[in-house]
């Protein structure tokens, strides 16, 4: 479901996805080359919100 999501995914195929879900509702959905960034990434952006 993730990667339907992402551009980047769908071009490469060589990206991880990570969601983030608020009461339910998907909030962020963030990418990068490796899981961990794309896990601080939707962190970084939760925080900024």
């Amino acid at each position: 479901a993730c990667n339907r999501n992402t551009g980047l995914f769908a071009e490469t195929g060589g990206t991880h996805c990570c969601a983030m879900s608020i009461s339910g509702e998907l909030t962020f959905i963030c990418e990068d080359i490796g899981r961990h960034n794309a896990v601080d990434k939707a962190i970084g952006q939760a925080l900024m919100e």
